[in-house]
């Protein structure tokens, strides 16, 4: 909707009316399992990989349109799609498809197939897939990929390459058990394309990476070990207050690899910051609820109450932001839940 006062206009904004929630808050849950989400802000979807295996829509990019709650589309994207990417002009949505180590471009919002390229494949545990899969800002056509192999531990054997379009960039990373090597489990890019963080979420080393971009390729800067804790997790990086974030709380300053403060949550979390509302939001599963709390994303203290999401019965895995008031999870081979209100501003 918009409003009109002054002969001013707003910006559209989405209402969101859920079929549940609570004080401040509505909340819907749609029934799909899904590998992956991102969000399209230009295009007021989101987006989700779908695997094989899912009970509906496998092997699909299902689309859910945040006007309606509902998935709208589901074209079929390859063979067990899973990390997702977009380019920060939404022109481009990136897929890493397991099944096939390929990454897969699709034009947007048509979703419509373009170049795809090989992840190749190591000669004694087979075939690489993407891990993580990050665009550079503002570059459409350049992309960061953290190569692993599947059932081996730890996984991150292949290391970091950057490609512009199909075409790899000379220079790579190694990954686990290499010279130089390292475990780059989850990706982030900085404020422009010129730096790349990582971080080792697989054994007790729980490094941070900061690496060089450039056309060349990708090279090691600094490995701060011990910087994180909880494996698993994702990092996030936030161009406003130029820090890096870690579902297990921490928060560090990617300039000097120093602890710049940290939240206090629950093990198991997922998180997303925004600095454009000073906010962090943290969502968690305990005894088949979720809970989503709020941060002051500069002072590290909790804002108002947590919110309760019931009957959710499996972890979180990936949240993002959408809209002006709006957050959206999924869970591990479990729904996707959309939560909008007065809680998220």
């Amino acid at each position: 909707m918009t409003v009109t006062a002054s002969a001013t206009t707003s910006a559209p904004q989405t209402f969101f009316v859920g079929n549940s929630g609570g004080s401040g808050f509505a909340e819907v849950e749609i029934d799909q399992e899904a590998n992956d989400i991102v969000n399209d802000p230009v295009n007021n979807v989101l987006y989700l990989s779908v695997p094989g295996a899912a009970p509906t829509n496998g092997n699909t990019i299902s689309v859910i349109s945040l006007a309606s709650a509902q998935i709208t589309s589901s074209p079929f994207a390859g063979s067990n799609p899973d990390a997702l990417a977009i380019s920060d002009d939404s022109a481009f949505l990136y897929a890493g498809l397991d099944g096939t180590a390929q990454v897969q471009r699709f034009t947007l919002p048509s979703l419509t197939t373009d170049i795809s390229y090989s992840l190749g494949r190591n000669s004694t545990f087979g075939p690489y897939h993407a891990l993580d899969l990050q665009v550079a800002p503002g570059a459409p056509h350049t992309t960061a990929v953290t190569l692993a192999v599947t059932g081996v531990s730890p996984s991150a054997d292949g290391g970091v390459v950057i490609y512009d379009d199909a075409n790899p960039r000379p220079t790579t990373l190694p990954g686990f058990g290499a010279v130089g090597g390292g475990l780059f489990d989850s990706l982030q890019w900085g404020s422009d394309d010129t730096a790349l963080y990582a971080d080792n979420n697989e054994d007790s080393g729980d490094d941070f990476y900061t690496m060089t971009v450039n056309l060349s390729g990708v090279t090691l800067d600094n490995d701060y070990s011990g910087t994180f804790s909880d494996n698993d997790r994702r990092i996030h990086y936030d161009s406003g207050t130029k820090l890096v974030y870690a579902d297990d709380g921490h928060a560090v300053d990617p300039s000097s690899g120093n602890p710049a403060g940290q939240f206090s949550i629950a093990v198991n979390n997922v998180m997303v910051p925004d600095s454009t509302i000073d906010r962090a939001f943290f969502v968690g599963e305990s005894s088949g609820a979720a809970t989503i709390t709020a941060f002051d994303l500069t002072k590290f203290t909790t804002i108002g109450s947590p919110i309760m999401i019931p009957s959710v019965s499996e972890f979180p895995t990936r949240i993002v932001r959408w809209g002006n008031n709006g957050l959206a999870f999924i869970t591990f081979q479990g729904e996707v839940y959309l939560v909008g209100g007065n809680f998220v501003h």
